[in-house]
């Protein structure tokens, strides 16, 4: 696979973090031209959260990637006239949610592909004394794999669910000795990983 390309990608940060208060609002996402190869992206979060914005290209090489942490309300301008023309993605990772873009660069202009971003649900993992509770949304019934993997990556559960959109599943893990434990979730195009520190 093509090593990361090193591109010096002019990144402006046009605000950072807001204090506002927070409410029960879902995350806002927007993706907006900002010039003939520039692409600014807002995002609001109810509360303070993480995010990571990563821009992939054809053949899933990263050539760009900036990760932000304990932020309501952002945006970043990104110029992308350094990269080559074809087809690329944008990804906007929030703790729940990932925001998928496609964007087309030609010689003289940047499209933003649809009118709306794909929407990836993320695994919740909840931690209780003696289980893991595991939920998650993919709404085109696809197969999640879960797996327990112990201290010495030995694989100690695997389950397959099939056509399945909405994920809730109960681990009772009281009997694992102590050591870190890895859950890993994969729904065929991801893989999503949880460690857990029983003592």
């Amino acid at each position: 696979m093509k090593s990361l390309i090193n591109l010096f990608l002019f990144v402006v940060l046009l605000s950072g973090m807001n204090d506002l208060q927070a409410n029960n609002r879902t995350p806002t996402t927007k993706v907006e031209h900002a010039g003939a190869k520039n692409i600014a992206v807002y995002i609001e979060f109810p509360v303070t959260a993480s995010v990571q914005l990563s821009i992939r290209d054809a053949n899933d090489v990263l050539v760009f990637n900036e990760s932000f942490r304990d932020v309501k309300i952002f945006a970043k301008k990104i110029d992308l006239a350094l990269l080559p023309k074809g087809d690329y993605v944008l990804e906007v990772e929030g703790p729940q949610k990932i925001y998928e873009y496609g964007l087309k660069l030609s010689d003289d202009q940047l499209l933003i592909e649809g009118g709306k971003p794909k929407v990836i649900y993320k695994p919740v993992f909840a931690h209780s004394p003696g289980f893991m509770d595991i939920t998650m949304l993919t709404l085109d019934g696809r197969k999640i794999t879960v797996k327990i993997i112990s201290p010495d990556q030995e694989v100690l559960l695997r389950k397959v669910f099939e056509n399945t959109k909405s994920l809730e599943k109960r681990f009772d893990i009281s009997n694992l000795p102590p050591g870190v434990y890895s859950f890993v979730v994969s729904d065929g195009e991801r893989t999503y990983t949880e460690s857990l520190t029983i003592r």
